[in-house]
């Protein structure tokens, strides 16, 4: 017959029985190993916590927002205005500016995989039929626009440096500029 107690309940027991000397919990702590949390693990701990729950209460509002029949606000905004409202909370009333640094925005992460993960489904999920219909005015925005911006960029910096409205670069250090501002979408 079980108890249904865990292997460190057991354990906890079966010290706590072979040593009547330990009166509380923290000297079980200490006899079975383990070792009082620091002040940085809670934080962490906290921190992992009201991450959590943000994420929670994002979806339960997204969904409360669909099931009302408001489509004007995008959960992503939603997401936003939480993690803006949970980290002011954690910065000024729970006086923890070492939760919110344990919170910022790591873009390595977010480049290796979060964003991977969004293309795929993004992919996976278009509807084939319109982008192949659409394959014409696509490649002609694609290709032509980016080109078009490129030279007018290009065009634009280059003459304004030489009026000296800004610094003036050459030729081709303008038309390079313009091709890295031009190259996200035409």
């Amino acid at each position: 017959m079980t108890l249904g107690l865990s292997g460190a309940a057991v354990n906890a027991m079966a010290i706590s029985a072979a040593t009547p000397e330990i009166s509380c919990v923290h000297d079980m702590e200490e006899a079975i190993g383990l070792r009082p949390e620091s002040k940085e693990e809670a934080v962490f701990h906290w921190t992992a916590v009201m991450g959590i729950a943000g994420l929670a209460l994002t979806l339960v509002i997204g969904e409360g927002l669909k099931r009302a029949n408001i489509f004007r606000i995008p959960e992503a905004a939603v997401g936003v205005c939480v993690g803006a409202v949970l980290s002011g909370l954690a910065a000024h009333l729970l006086h923890a500016p070492s939760m919110v640094s344990n919170e910022r925005f790591d873009d390595e992460f977010f480049m290796v995989w979060l964003l991977p993960p969004i293309i795929f489904a993004a992919g996976y999920n278009m509807d084939t039929g319109s982008f192949f219909d659409n394959i014409g005015p696509t490649m002609l925005f694609a290709f032509g626009g980016t080109i078009f911006s490129t030279l007018a960029v290009g065009l634009i910096v280059f003459c304004a440096g030489q009026m000296g409205a800004c610094y003036p670069l050459s030729l081709l250090a303008s038309m390079f500029f313009g091709s890295l501002i031009s190259a996200t979408d035409p």
